[in-house]
């Protein structure tokens, strides 16, 4: 059976009626904006074909985590901190949000900025490591955490409780 065209009295939905751009969505109730270090990394130019490399995201997230704690000043950034996406091409794009008690936003993006932390990226993941955006201070919109009486999530494995 192939598929039938819609009805005839289904209206076609109006074009809209504002020619400017819409606003921003409106946030949901719990998030909120907030100061991260955004920047691109172009990783692997030399090695391989980057059109065919597959990224290993969690790889980069530990190399970020591992030369950020490893620089002047150490810096002590966690994975929750950490938002990496995946650009193609061999393009990462890296979001570090502030965490309570930890080093603000500008000391990641100028940490990020010293020259040791490309020479650290690129020793951690073992293939040439540059930037394909310049670190920089940007506002994100981050979701509220989920409510836990832990640290630590429960394990997926578990059973709900009765």
């Amino acid at each position: 059976a192939s598929p039938s065209p819609p009805p005839p009295s289904a209206p076609p939905s109006p074009p809209s009626a504002s020619p400017s751009p819409s606003p921003p969505p409106p946030m949901l109730p719990g998030e909120a904006q907030v100061l991260a270090s955004s920047f691109s990394l172009e990783i692997g130019t030399s090695r391989r074909q980057r059109a065919l490399a597959v990224v290993d995201l969690g790889a980069i997230e530990a190399a970020v985590i591992e030369s950020l704690s490893g620089g002047d000043p150490p810096l002590t950034v966690t994975p929750d901190q950490t938002t990496l996406e995946d650009l193609g091409d061999g393009k990462v794009r890296v979001i570090i949000v502030q965490a309570a008690g930890g080093p603000t936003v500008e000391d990641i993006t100028a940490a990020a900025e010293q020259p040791t932390f490309l020479t650290s990226m690129a020793e951690q993941l073992d293939d040439t490591v540059d930037f394909d955006s310049l670190p920089a201070t940007v506002t994100v919109v981050v979701a509220p955490p989920l409510p836990s009486a832990s640290p630590f999530p429960p394990p997926t494995t578990a059973p709900p409780p009765e």
